[in-house]
C-alpha cells in the first residue's frame, strides 16, 4: 500500500485528497432543519385550488420553494415545512394575456393549509 502512495502522480494524490476532504465535511456537517427537503422540523401541508377556468403555474417560496402546475379546478398538495410561503399564480393557457395573482399562506404544523386561486378579470 505505502509503494502505491510513493508512485502516485500529482493529480492522483490530490485527488485522493479532495475526496478524503469531502468525505471528513461530509460527516462532520449537521443537518439543519432549514435545508430544502422536508427532513427535520416541523411540518405542515400546503394545497393550492385552481378555482379558475384557466390552466395556471403557481410558484411557491419560503422555507421550501415548489411548484404546480393545475388544470382548471385541479387541486394539488404537498408536505412542506412550517412557516409562511409566498405564491404566483400565472394563467398559461393565452398566448396574449396572461393573468397574474399572488398572496400569502403560513404553513402551521400538522395541519393543511388551502390557497384558492381565482382571478378578477
Amino acid at each position: 500500500m505505502i509503494n502505491k502512495l510513493k508512485k502516485m502522480t500529482r493529480g492522483e494524490a490530490k485527488l485522493l485528497l479532495a475526496v478524503g476532504l469531502c468525505v471528513v465535511l461530509f460527516v462532520a456537517s449537521p443537518t439543519s432543519p432549514t435545508d430544502d427537503s422536508t427532513c427535520g422540523g416541523d411540518h405542515g401541508k400546503l394545497a393550492v385550488s385552481n378555482n379558475s377556468d384557466q390552466f395556471i403555474s403557481v410558484s411557491v417560496s419560503g422555507p421550501r420553494s415548489f411548484s404546480f402546475s393545475l388544470n382548471p379546478d385541479q387541486t394539488g398538495t404537498t408536505e412542506t415545512k412550517v412557516g409562511t410561503y409566498t405564491w404566483k399564480a400565472v394563467t398559461t393557457s393565452s398566448i396574449f394575456k396572461n393573468l397574474v395573482t399572488t398572496g400569502t399562506a403560513q404553513v402551521k404544523k400538522d395541519q393543511t393549509t388551502t390557497v384558492v386561486v381565482t382571478f378578477n378579470e
